[in-house]
């Protein structure tokens, strides 16, 4: 689109954001997060994923009952990816009283 000399640009926003995710519902979360800071309604994105509405809705509530196909048409329509990784183990460090003092 032209206005006036200028060109409209899409810039895409990149954020140095990482969060990890336990569970349908914090992903969910996670997306809507990010969905936000691109300023996209739900219905920009499912017209980005090429999905319904209702489907980036349930993908945001965490329903177990949306496919990972539709996680990844979101993901990619966000510019994000998903990494799969081990979890960290916790060290559990020995009572030492001496460390009290």
């Amino acid at each position: 689109m032209r206005i006036k000399g200028f060109m409209k640009k899409t810039v895409q926003k990149t954020y140095k954001t990482e969060i990890v995710t336990k569970s349908a519902e914090q992903l969910g979360q996670a997306l809507n997060r990010f969905r936000k800071l691109e300023e996209r309604t739900q219905l920009q994105l499912s017209q980005l994923a090429n999905i319904r509405q209702g489907t980036v809705s349930k993908v945001e509530k965490g329903l177990a009952t949306t496919t990972i196909g539709a996680v990844y048409d979101i993901c990619t329509a966000l510019g994000l990816e998903i990494v799969i990784r081990q979890k960290e183990k916790k060290v559990k460090k020995k009572f030492n009283p001496e460390e009290i003092f």
